[in-house]
């Protein structure tokens, strides 16, 4: 089940990243825009997944003391990817808030 969630989460951060390059309205090139903060989403997206996939295995190998990393490391896992996703979501935020003004700006004025 934990799988699930990892799964879920990866799909949802890679194509919330894929969507903030895609709507920037003055795009970086690939060098200029893999930042950080770009390292970041996908580790902390990659954690979550290896999580899991150590839960999983240590389940179908009846390895218990390997049960220690996963039970531990899942919280540390989603609280990064938590938070990275929250900061893409206020910059995305903030980007669509700047887009929406300047496009009402060229409307009006």
């Amino acid at each position: 089940m934990v799988w699930v969630l990892g799964i879920a989460l990866m799909g949802l951060l890679i194509n919330a990243i894929l969507a903030a390059f895609t709507i920037k309205e003055n795009r970086l090139s690939l060098y200029e825009g893999i930042t950080g903060a770009w390292l970041l989403a996908v580790v902390a997206t990659q954690a979550v997944a290896y999580t899991a996939c150590t839960f999983q295995m240590a389940q179908a190998m009846q390895v218990d003391f390997l049960f220690v990393l996963p039970r531990f490391f899942i919280y540390v896992a989603l609280v990064a990817w938590l938070v990275t996703f929250l900061g893409l979501c206020q910059a995305l935020g903030a980007g669509l808030v700047r887009l929406f003004q300047a496009a009402s700006a060229r409307a009006g004025g």
